[in-house]
């Protein structure tokens, strides 16, 4: 996980998703010297994921979303990189 953990930017933030089997073990060197912090969530199991697309489906439950053509992505990283974005930006082909 060090090399993963020497990845993040300044004052980045690890998210665990999912728990992996057995210990992580990583150096606190790069989190002391970056500023990344680490947190967690746990959003369920396979199962859970499959129930809750499921209810999104049933109920015609859509993610609210800004969509770019995959030429205009230096466009899509400014208008976030300006804090303009509003929830998910997605590129498309």
């Amino acid at each position: 996980y060090n090399e993963f953990i020497s990845w993040m930017d300044f004052e980045g933030i690890v998210v665990l998703l999912a728990l992996p089997e057995g210990h992580m073990t990583f150096s606190p060197f790069e989190f002391v010297l970056n500023e990344v912090g680490i947190t967690g969530s746990l959003i369920g199991g396979v199962n859970i994921i499959k129930k809750a697309l499921e209810f999104a489906s049933k109920h015609n439950i859509r993610p609210i979303i800004e969509k770019y053509p995959i030429d205009d992505v230096n466009n899509a990283l400014q208008h976030m990189d300006d804090g303009k974005a509003r929830y998910r930006i997605v590129l498309t082909h």
